[in-house]
């Protein structure tokens, strides 16, 4: 589904929700790298119970989820501003990763 859609129209899920001023959407704080085949009740479960263990961490911050920010379309996979060869930039610059 994620990748029909930035098939067709080349947005990324945070995209096309920030386009439609979503109040979700932002500058991300924490990366967030995870196991594909995930269910994402359990990636939001993990998610709630990181922020219980780390009160630190204001409730509003913003998650950099790979999935719904990186743009899917398999046509941009050979192309030069493909956003998978940005990840590591986009880490760098998050400057938090939450392994879950």
């Amino acid at each position: 589904h994620i990748a029909r859609a930035s098939e067709q129209d080349g947005l990324s899920t945070c995209e096309r929700l920030r386009a439609r001023g979503h109040p979700g959407v932002g500058v991300a704080t924490i990366f967030v790298s995870w196991f594909l085949e995930t269910t994402l009740e359990t990636l939001v479960d993990a998610m709630g119970e990181y922020l219980r263990m780390h009160p630190d961490v204001s409730p509003d911050a913003k998650w950099w989820v790979c999935d719904f920010v990186i743009r899917q379309a398999t046509r941009q996979l050979a192309a030069e501003d493909n956003d998978v060869k940005k990840l590591g930039e986009c880490v760098r610059t998050i400057g938090h990763t939450v392994l879950l």
